[in-house]
């Protein structure tokens, strides 16, 4: 199946694999191994921070057609915690585009918990049609 969106190889490396794209809405899932386990065993809020980052980045370069959408700000809520081998379904959500700036939220669930919740802004760099190759 061809990839909705083109995976960044952090996500590649992590097993992440498309399951939806709408206008507004794009859903990832990822399966964290022992290797994103804290100290507790359990995964870490880095892991649940970067998978959010990651697919919202993707998400707007694609909706706005941009070669890259840079992060400016990112704030991290982690109402539950995730266990390794949890199947997460991570969802992006554009909340408003603009020239220069953009804005994105995102959550983390495992069935019907909510783990993770982010906002962020994000910096809308060179459209790919104005590249130069």
């Amino acid at each position: 199946m061809p990839e909705l969106i083109p995976l960044s190889p952090i996500a590649r490396m992590f097993g992440v694999s498309e399951v939806g794209l709408t206008d507004t809405e794009y859903t990832v899932i990822s399966v964290p191994s022992a290797d994103v386990a804290n100290c507790m065993g359990r995964v870490s809020g880095g892991y649940l921070a970067m998978i959010l980052d990651d697919t919202m980045s993707r998400h707007l370069t694609k909706v706005l057609g941009l070669h890259v959408a840079f992060t400016i700000t990112l704030t991290v809520q982690f109402p539950d915690g995730a266990a390794v081998g949890d199947t997460l379904m991570v969802t992006t959500r554009v909340v408003r585009t603009g020239n220069k700036v953009s804005f994105m939220e995102g959550t983390v669930r495992c069935g019907s918990r909510t783990l993770t919740t982010a906002t962020a802004s994000f910096g809308n760099a060179v459209p790919r049609s104005r590249l130069e190759i």
